[in-house]
């Protein structure tokens, strides 16, 4: 009889399972919920719960949230949610990118500084070539977001300035339409371009 049989069967293995099995429907029980998840009452359907640990609360200064850009059904778009999706693969969810390679944002000039144009153009049209942040030179590319709506690119952009240690202002949807009006159809940015910051 192979090891691999002997352990699977037999009076030891049983009992374990009973044990593991009564454990579970008796835990289940005790909190009133079946498999999956779910709650059941008598006579009623089956109801998910809701887990109330999930929040779509930007996780930044109290203060902020009534100066979020606001959807085109007037709710304040989520900007950590946006950041998290289309920045954090490079500067990472905690802002502070990867060392020589991507940027941080937190402490950043770049996006601490009231030059909110430079900023918006950068999101926009994305940059290439080298930059110097926090004293670090880096010269990857970053990709232009451009596709999204100015005001879910002004939602990351409040998002940042007001994370990460930053404490900087929110910024309007109309910047980025106004750096659109400004450079229209073009390529990724130089910094030289917008400005380095000393």
């Amino acid at each position: 009889m192979s090891k691999f049989h002997s352990v699977f069967s037999g009076p030891k293995f049983s009992i374990i399972l009973a044990s593991a099995l009564l454990f579970t429907f008796t835990s289940c029980e005790r909190q009133n919920r079946s498999f999956a998840g779910k709650s059941k009452d008598v006579g009623e359907e089956v109801k998910y719960d809701v887990l109330a640990s999930v929040s779509k609360a930007p996780a930044k200064n109290a203060g902020v949230e009534s100066v979020l850009p606001k959807g085109p059904g007037g709710g304040a778009i989520d900007g950590q949610a946006l950041f998290i999706k289309n920045c954090s693969a490079c500067h990472q969810a905690t802002g502070l990118g990867l060392p020589g390679v991507f940027p941080p944002l937190a402490k950043s000039p770049y996006v601490t500084s009231d030059k909110l144009e430079r900023m918006a153009s950068i999101m926009i049209y994305g940059l290439a070539g080298p930059i110097s942040v926090l004293g670090t030179t880096y010269t990857s590319v970053m990709a232009p977001l451009g596709t999204l709506p100015n005001e879910e690119l002004a939602a990351i952009a409040t998002y940042v300035r007001s994370s990460f240690g930053n404490t900087s202002g929110p910024v309007e949807p109309g910047v980025f339409q106004a750096s659109r009006d400004k450079f229209g159809s073009r390529g990724p940015f130089n910094i030289n371009e917008l400005g380095a910051e000393e």
